[in-house]
């Protein structure tokens, strides 16, 4: 894998939030959430891929975030290992309802509501946020991918 593949991923996360971000204005909740969900899914696995390992092959967004901290660690990247630390504690419920999107946004037979959709949209922007911030100080700005 290369870094060419993970700002690859990185561009494709932006264009699934912005979609997600589209489809929420226009009360398309469903499609909203699942890509959104989407768009933190290979924004993280972007970053693994960047710092030169094989992302795990789930949708999982905790487990991905795992990862991530554990291959921080090995880095021994400290002071982003405790902001990755306190992201996903404070984040704790947002993270379970995004990781819930992708299942209820591709197979659930009840319409998403616009609540669960702003908690989706908003915990992803931070987990772009985030993982932008974690990018710039490990691999330098100028490999951002946008």
């Amino acid at each position: 894998m290369s870094i060419e593949y993970a700002i690859t991923l990185c561009k494709r996360a932006h264009n699934y939030l912005n979609s997600a971000i589209r489809n929420f204005k226009e009360r398309n909740y469903d499609v909203s959430i699942l890509e959104a969900e989407i768009a933190s899914e290979l924004m993280i696995k972007a970053l693994i891929i960047a710092l030169g390992y094989e992302p795990p092959r789930t949708h999982e967004i905790r487990q991905l975030l795992s990862a991530l901290l554990n291959h921080i660690k090995e880095k021994k990247f400290e002071d982003i290992v405790n902001e990755v630390e306190g992201f996903i504690r404070k984040f704790r419920k947002e993270l379970i309802i995004l990781e819930d999107s992708r299942r209820l946004g591709q197979y659930c037979a009840v319409s998403i509501d616009y609540d669960r959709a702003k908690i989706t949209i908003n915990i992803v922007k931070k987990i772009l946020k985030l993982i932008e911030s974690i990018w710039k100080k490990v691999l330098g700005s100028s490999t951002w991918c946008i």
